[in-house]
């Protein structure tokens, strides 16, 4: 009996037997070991991102930053945090899940807000508010 060849699978397909792959291997694993796996996968794949082949954008950067050494850990430890619950604190004193939750929050938002800055919507708002600026400046008082 002939054997039936199977079609090679899709680059989306292997993405998908991957990413199921990690998430069935690490599943067992503790935050920090989870955490560990998806740094060192972004290291590794960050080369294949077409972010290396753009400019950056109005944040200067597209990849995570590297961890930092014992020595600037250490000394973002004593620096004091300026704004929430522990402000006036220095960073040490907060727990690392209130660091990771900051860090986690402060992504989705920066994300949303880059898609909101870079909408049509956005841009068309932005325009508006520079014609009235003209606008004033010409000596009008939009306001009254």
């Amino acid at each position: 009996m002939a054997k039936v060849q199977q079609p090679d699978p899709t680059p989306g397909e292997i993405a998908q037997q991957l990413v199921e792959l990690v998430v069935g291997e690490a599943g067992n694993l503790d935050e920090l070991g989870k955490r560990i796996v998806a740094n060192r996968l972004l290291e590794v794949l960050g080369g294949w991102s077409d972010f290396e082949k753009k400019k950056p954008g109005p944040t200067g950067v597209y990849r995570l930053p590297p961890p930092m050494t014992d020595v600037q850990a250490k000394a973002f430890d004593r620096e004091r945090v300026d704004f929430g619950k522990y402000m006036g604190r220095r960073w040490e004193t907060a727990p690392l899940s209130y660091v990771r939750y900051l860090c986690d929050a402060s992504r989705a938002l920066w994300l949303k807000l880059y898609a909101y800055l870079h909408s049509d919507y956005a841009l068309l708002e932005e325009r508006t508010a520079h014609e009235e600026d003209e606008d004033d400046e010409d000596g009008e008082d939009t306001y009254a």
